[in-house]
């Protein structure tokens, strides 16, 4: 059998020994080194005896091409990231980047077109809380009293739009007019707050106290009519008669501007016609600068008929 190289016995130029073939060459391939792992150069063997005939040799690794993945801030609503690195060859994670957690809103609230909306001071994010109910109704538990020398304020009643009823002192505030005791108008304002807004004002009055017909008696197409006096917070009187006992035609008013005057004579009437009397008070007052009459109730109604 050949061999790849001589045995101790025998010579090349010896014919009597078997003649040598030599090596059968196997090429070693190269191996790459990476990152993390080293490599060989290229090398070879005989493949039938399996000596090695070029020895390969150890490429140590070539190490990781570190490249930065850069850091990502948090936002209101998004999360962040550290800053890590990984290899540019291999793509090994060198640094993990770690999760930073969402910063969360800074909100700061405020009032605009009945809504109560807030805004983000970092980001500028908007966005609505709630809608405000709106006030429905203001109102005053009674509007007109009769002087009686006593201060008065009607109770102040406030609902929103799914019909509560708002609180004093939560809700609104009251601010009372003064004095509220003699014969006049009075404005009460009612001034929203908390989740409310507006401003309302509502009018009372306290009329003078009535007076009373005391004697009508029939002339000659006239009649004279009498009444009890009323002077406290009281400018004068207001004598309407009409031949319509329901006063709604063909009413007659005559003011008496004084006080002390508690008779009237009213002449150029119709013969033998039935005519209905009624008398009140009034006081004048002065309203925005300007002069206005409030009213008590009427008397009751007396009626006469005249003389041919």
């Amino acid at each position: 059998m050949p061999v790849c190289t001589l045995d101790s016995g025998a010579t090349q130029t010896d014919p009597g020994k078997i003649p040598i073939e030599g090596h059968t060459i196997v090429t070693d391939a190269a191996v790459a080194a990476s990152c993390e792992t080293t490599g060989l150069t290229e090398g070879s063997h005989c493949s039938v005896c399996g000596e090695i005939l070029t020895e390969q040799t150890v490429i140590p690794a070539t190490g990781h091409t570190p490249v930065k993945d850069a850091a990502v801030a948090a936002a209101c609503e998004t999360t962040g990231l550290t800053e890590g690195s990984h290899c540019s060859v291999c793509k090994t994670v060198l640094v993990a980047q770690k999760v930073i957690p969402a910063a969360g809103h800074k909100w700061s609230e405020y009032r605009e077109s009945g809504k109560v909306k807030r805004k983000c001071s970092v980001c500028g994010k908007t966005e609505t809380v709630r809608t405000l109910p709106k006030v429905k109704m203001v109102q005053l538990s009674k509007t007109s009293y009769t002087y009686d020398g006593k201060s008065h304020m009607p109770a102040v009643k406030v609902t929103n739009s799914a019909g509560k009823k708002l609180k004093e002192g939560t809700d609104y505030k009251i601010k009372k007019p003064s004095g509220r005791k003699n014969a006049g108008i009075y404005t009460v304002t009612i001034e929203m707050k908390g989740d409310y807004t507006g401003k309302y004002q509502k009018t009372f009055q306290i009329i003078p106290k009535g007076t009373a017909i005391s004697s009508v008696k029939a002339k000659k197409k006239a009649f004279s009519v009498s009444w009890k006096k009323q002077a406290k917070q009281t400018s004068g009187y207001q004598i309407q008669y009409a031949v319509d006992a329901k006063f709604k035609k063909s009413v007659v008013a005559k003011n008496v501007n004084n006080t002390k005057k508690v008779k009237l004579d009213v002449s150029k009437l119709k013969a033998k016609k039935k005519y209905y009397i009624r008398v009140r008070t009034y006081k004048t007052v002065k309203v925005n600068g300007k002069s206005k009459k409030i009213y008590s109730g009427w008397s009751k109604v007396k009626a006469v008929t005249t003389k041919k």
